[in-house]
């Protein structure tokens, strides 16, 4: 797949921060290449991008709501009938002061803001470990709960770390238990960039993170969240059996929807899709080339292996396989109507033919392109599809 036309831009309105996390990816030595924008800069930002087309917008950092013109900029974005959403990406400290909040909820006359916080353990002594940042749990506790009680929609990104994956389950139960509104989660592991690479000891082995992670999937699953893998913090997808979907989702999703990261000094594509990409950044080893998920799985980190060498690599096969598995011929339209009847919209499907007919595989194919369907095709031991 081809990027089409892409609505979603993220802004990188500030390079200054209120936290100093251990894994930001966006400072190394100190700084952010991306700059600081004025209220004109992102103004100007805004405009062109809203006037070519665009329609949702996301604020980074930095921390968007350090910005006293954050409500003034929302209000201008808002000006345009195109703008679809807002998101802001924030660690929720200011937004513990109420006045502030306020603040931003009356610019946003059109009801187009949401906000993600950036919450990485339900335990203080944790979180302020891995945002290196004392006496700041409870002001994010404090501006998720502020959110809530505005009304508005919120959701949750988490951090992977070696400090908190064994509490993963637990911080799961938390925000059911105390926040029910929140029904989006997003899950990443370490991205090797910035303060990452400075600290080795954020890393945790897959063989060890796949039995929690895969405890809170199934937990959240259950209770009918959204729950995804973030695109810039991937796993292999031989980590996640039976829930391959929570990696693959999110690369389609920025393949198709997201431009890219613009600031004041540097514009960042958002090309995590790319072979060229992927092969600077991943590596695999022999076991990978067997794996049936070979052809639409990146790998894992080089800065992983380095780390742990391939540990937790798991080669998948037609008989492991834990998704929705499908044996059929493809020779009758009946053959094409079954076969769709029993794909799992929501799971990787893998489908194993003992026979087809290539104008029926093709028809198939347009198919499950055109309702976005995930699955793997397979014919006397290759992969047909994809």
């Amino acid at each position: 797949m081809k990027p089409t036309s892409p609505k979603t831009l993220y802004i990188y309105l500030d390079e200054r921060c209120n936290q100093n996390c251990v894994f930001c990816v966006a400072y190394e030595r100190g700084k952010s290449r991306f700059g600081s924008m004025s209220t004109n800069d992102a103004k100007k930002t805004i405009k062109n991008f809203m006037d070519s087309g665009g329609g949702t917008i996301a604020f980074s950092g930095g921390e968007p709501t350090i910005r006293d013109d954050l409500a003034e900029i929302i209000g201008y974005a808002e000006k345009f009938d195109n703008l679809q959403a807002i998101s802001i990406i924030t660690n929720g400290i200011r937004l513990s002061d109420k006045n502030y909040l306020e603040k931003l909820v009356k610019a946003d006359k059109r009801n187009k803001i949401s906000f993600s916080f950036s919450l990485h353990s339900h335990k203080k002594e944790i979180s302020e470990l891995l945002t290196a940042s004392k006496r700041s749990f409870e002001k994010t506790m404090s501006g998720i709960e502020n959110v809530i009680e505005s009304g508005k929609n919120a959701s949750v990104y988490q951090v992977i770390t070696s400090k908190n994956y064994r509490d993963l389950p637990e911080f799961c139960y938390f925000l059911n238990r105390k926040y029910p509104e929140i029904k989006w989660v997003v899950f990443a592991y370490p991205f090797p960039q910035g303060r990452a690479l400075l600290n080795d000891w954020i890393y945790v082995r897959i063989s060890s993170l796949r039995p929690y992670l895969i405890k809170s999937l199934r937990f959240l699953e259950g209770k009918n969240y959204v729950v995804k893998v973030a695109n810039c913090g991937q796993l292999p997808l031989c980590a996640l059996p039976g829930f391959e979907e929570k990696v693959i989702d999110p690369r389609f999703f920025t393949q198709e929807n997201v431009i890219g990261m613009a600031g004041k000094n540097d514009f960042q594509d958002f090309e995590y899709n790319t072979d060229e990409w992927a092969n600077h950044n991943k590596g695999k080893n022999k076991e990978c080339k067997k794996c049936l998920f070979n052809k639409i799985c990146q790998g894992l980190w080089k800065k992983y292996i380095d780390l742990f060498n391939f540990d937790g690599i798991q080669t998948v096969t037609k008989n492991n396989f834990k998704g929705n598995k499908i044996v059929s011929s493809l020779k009758t339209k009946k053959d094409v109507d079954e076969i769709i009847s029993k794909l799992n919209v929501d799971k990787l499907n893998f489908l194993k033919l003992s026979d087809y007919n290539s104008k029926l595989f093709n028809q198939l194919i347009k198919t499950v392109k055109k309702k976005k369907l995930l699955l793997i095709i397979r014919f006397k031991g290759k992969n047909l599809y994809p």
